[in-house]
């Protein structure tokens, strides 16, 4: 039988069970141990995929599948779907962003205390540039 990390088995309810340090350490070291997925443009199977799991209205859904599946030049989506630039931009990064998460990986949002979230924040900013498929910011 392996031995768990006390943190591990912790009761997360009681502030005195947890030692936030050791939970950063522990965190860290998972983020270390990740294997780097090869950088790849995404597919226009991950492009369709990512569209239909956003929440893009069907009118923005079609103007992303245009551009990025169909290869609809910028300048003529803008014009054909009376678009500004920003928004067929956020409507695009939106999409190629969420294409380029690697097959079994998701993006986690947490609540957390301030201090504790700068520090994982400030992990996430050092897994980022590890990480090359996580695009520029």
């Amino acid at each position: 039988m392996s031995a768990q990390h006390p943190a591990a088995t912790a009761d997360l309810g009681d502030p005195e069970a947890v030692n936030p340090d050791e939970l950063l350490r522990i965190a860290g070291r998972m983020i270390a141990n990740i294997d780097v997925p090869a950088r790849t443009a995404p597919t226009p199977e991950a492009i369709a995929a990512a569209i239909e799991a956003s929440k893009l209205t069907a009118g923005s859904a079609a103007i992303a599948r245009d551009v990025l599946i169909e290869g609809l030049d910028h300048d003529l989506a803008k014009l054909r779907h009376e678009i500004s630039w920003p928004d067929l931009k956020r409507i695009l990064d939106s999409v190629e962003t969420a294409a380029r998460i690697p097959p079994g990986w998701e993006r986690v949002e947490l609540y957390l205390p301030a201090g504790i979230a700068a520090e994982v924040e400030q992990l996430g900013r050092q897994a980022a540039r590890v990480f090359a498929w996580i695009g520029e910011a």
